[in-house]
């Protein structure tokens, strides 16, 4: 639609708008059963640089997911819901939970005497994302 700059006078601004990289506010998003945090680059947990975490809950979630594939005593169950993580996008934040999780999954396969234990190489973590082009 096209207009020659008037604007009808019914018509009301109440949409506030702002700059993210100006204003350091944390953004909340919902993407599918997921919530993530968009951390703005003026934030103090990650050295001046934009990131996305999962959501306090989220995380949790995931962490209890991997307590139950450990209680379960399936070594290859715990190995398989961890290696779902890898569909998670790959931002800086998110890494750094997924690397959290992974000392996690060691220490609980350690707890429920998951026979051998995992080791660290054994959790792969992607830390790249593939540019998907938009415009072609």
């Amino acid at each position: 639609m096209h207009t020659d700059g008037a604007q009808a006078p019914e018509v009301v601004h109440d949409d506030k708008f702002h700059d993210g990289r100006q204003k350091a506010e944390r953004l909340l998003v919902d993407i599918g059963t997921m919530r993530y945090w968009v951390m703005p680059p003026g934030d103090q947990n990650n050295n001046g640089k934009a990131t996305v975490r999962t959501h306090r809950g989220c995380y949790r979630e995931l962490k209890e997911v991997m307590m139950e594939a450990a209680k379960r005593r399936s070594r290859q169950d715990l190995l398989n819901e961890f290696h779902k993580l890898n569909g998670l996008p790959a931002w800086a934040g998110i890494i750094e939970q997924k690397r959290r999780l992974a000392d996690f999954v060691i220490r609980s396969s350690r707890k429920n005497e998951i026979w051998p234990p995992i080791k660290r190489d054994e959790l792969k973590i992607i830390t790249r994302r593939k540019p998907v082009p938009v415009w072609k």
